[in-house]
């Protein structure tokens, strides 16, 4: 991926090709990679890939499987998104079924989040 990224200036260039690959490797329907804006707490989207949705995703911290990869520091895998208790109900409108996100940590501090997700059923 480096020789992909080499002539990139902007992140949310890079981050939309972060998102893309991710979701090619993992054969998943979407994803979005998510940066902490530490003034008003909260994650937003720096690039997502919805099919036929509009307007930005955000999350907080300790909310939803990506503000709990952010809080823990530590990967969310949900194999059953519309039975899990702590779905969101944006989540579940979009038909996800198995979601996962990983947070992104620079100096042993989450900074962000990685998710994809799938609207059938997938083992990440």
């Amino acid at each position: 991926m480096g020789a992909a990224t080499g002539g990139m200036r902007e992140a949310a260039d890079l981050a939309a090709l972060c998102v893309q690959r991710t979701c090619a490797l993992l054969k998943a329907d979407s994803g979005v990679l998510l940066w902490w804006d530490e003034e008003t707490d909260v994650l937003r989207a720096l690039a997502e890939d919805h099919p036929g949705e509009a307007g930005p995703t955000t999350a907080r911290p300790g909310e939803d499987a990506a503000g709990m990869a952010f809080r823990w520091a530590q990967p969310v895998i949900v194999n059953d998104y519309s039975t899990w208790d702590h779905a969101t109900k944006a989540g579940q409108e979009r038909g996800f079924r198995s979601v996962i996100h990983v947070p992104l940590m620079v100096r042993d501090r989450p900074v962000g989040t990685l998710g994809v997700q799938s609207l059938e059923p997938h083992q990440f």
